[in-house]
């Protein structure tokens, strides 16, 4: 009589379907003995070095990093109040401690580290910038629009607190306004707490310059305060016999007269100085040297 033939999936099936739940009830059977009132799991008390024996691998503890929002208000775009993401317009703000790490001098410094702004120049003194395609003209000082053609740029930084970008047609503020953006440029107020900032910053091309701000309240409660900046700067240039020189005033006195009531009095000056610039005709053609390409001989004085 021919013998049957064992069929070797059907064993390993039924070894399956019967042998492995008793093997996982043994398992999951971990019920602590009695008298033992811990009933918390080891697995679920997490260790700050888990090391796996088999590949020598070690697993680190958890690391929790917070931080908080920035939530600086301007009032660039509607006057009001309002922070970033609260205002109806797209708005880029550089504060003070942004414009002392990059070390930007100038108002030109700030826009070229300005989100969405393109620089361009006609020379060195006199950048021109563009936002979403169009020139940027619409310039304010503490929210009151400024005109002096191409000197804006020129500001020192050391004047200022911070500066607001508001880009695409500032119209709540500046009537119909411009397509392209509104450069906002908020200048330092007095505290009613004693302090004060000094740096020095030495570069190349004989790059020199010193910026002093003191707060320094007048009366005991601060009600009357008052603050100074100065702010003098030297250098020169890869050009022959370029060099620049600029020096810079702020004093503002301001005082308290009721809860909702300040005067201020404040004084600002800005003395621009550059020698032999890149633009500009020679008066007398005579002294021009076409030999020399490097060679600059004008000298051109800036006041505002």
């Amino acid at each position: 009589m021919p013998q049957r033939r064992r069929n070797p999936l059907l064993a390993l099936l039924v070894a399956g379907l019967f042998g492995t739940p008793v093997f996982a009830l043994a398992q999951a059977d971990t019920t602590p003995p009695a008298g033992n009132t811990d009933t918390t799991s080891s697995a679920s008390q997490p260790e700050s070095h888990n090391e796996n024996p088999h590949d020598g691998s070690a697993m680190l503890g958890s690391v929790r990093v917070s931080a908080t929002r920035d939530m600086t208000t301007g009032t660039a775009s509607t006057g009001l109040p309002l922070t970033a993401r609260e205002t109806p317009q797209s708005l880029s703000t550089m504060d003070r401690q942004t414009i002392e790490e990059r070390s930007l001098t100038s108002v030109d410094g700030v826009l070229r580290h300005t989100m969405g702004v393109m620089v361009g120049l006609y020379d060195p003194q006199r950048p021109v910038y563009y936002v979403r395609g169009f020139r940027v003209q619409d310039f304010q000082m503490d929210g009151l629009p400024v005109y002096s053609d191409d000197t804006n740029q020129q500001f020192d930084s050391a004047f200022l607190e911070r500066v607001d970008t508001v880009r695409g047609a500032n119209g709540i503020r500046t009537g119909v306004g411009v397509p392209s953006a509104t450069v906002n440029m908020i200048r330092k107020r007095p505290g009613k707490t004693l302090g004060g900032r000094v740096a020095a910053t030495v570069g190349r091309w004989d790059f020199y310059r010193l910026e002093a701000d003191l707060n320094a309240p007048l009366t005991a409660d601060g009600s009357v305060r008052s603050r100074f900046v100065v702010a003098p700067q030297k250098e020169h240039t890869f050009y022959n016999r370029n060099k620049k020189e600029k020096f810079s005033f702020m004093g503002i006195v301001e005082a308290d007269l009721g809860s909702a009531t300040t005067v201020s009095l404040g004084y600002q000056r800005q003395n621009n100085d550059p020698t032999a610039p890149i633009w500009g005709y020679w008066a007398n053609l005579s002294y021009a040297n076409y030999g020399e390409p490097r060679m600059m001989k004008l000298t051109f004085r800036a006041k505002f």
